[in-house]
């Protein structure tokens, strides 16, 4: 058995911006990727969680295995739908084609 122990420790605002500790299962997978980053798989008792600050990569996985959730998913989605959205606009919107050339050299100028 593994006696490695792990404290995450955070400052929150309020004090007490949880009601209750959060308990989380020791490591069911852990997994190692090329230049030492890990990955620790927990299960966390059912909680709800809000995260601020970068972007956070979450799943939500039932007990038989299956992704219900998947938050990098749901970005990627929600990109291509509004680029999507934009190129179809674009044709139309004399203003909208315009202000995205701008944008387009002024991303190239700095390159």
């Amino acid at each position: 058995m593994n006696d490695t122990v792990v404290v995450l420790e955070w400052t929150f605002s309020p004090p007490d911006y949880f009601e209750e500790a959060i308990k989380l299962t020791l490591s069911t997978m852990t997994r190692l990727h090329q230049g030492g980053r890990k990955d620790y798989f927990m299960d966390a008792e059912r909680a709800h969680f809000v995260i601020m600050g970068d972007t956070v990569e979450c799943q939500v996985i039932n007990g038989n295995g299956s992704v219900i959730a998947d938050s990098k998913q749901d970005r990627i989605g929600e990109k291509r739908r509004f680029a999507e959205l934009v190129a179809s606009w674009r044709v139309r919107d004399t203003q909208l084609a315009s202000v995205l050339g701008s944008y387009k050299a002024a991303i190239e100028r700095s390159e």
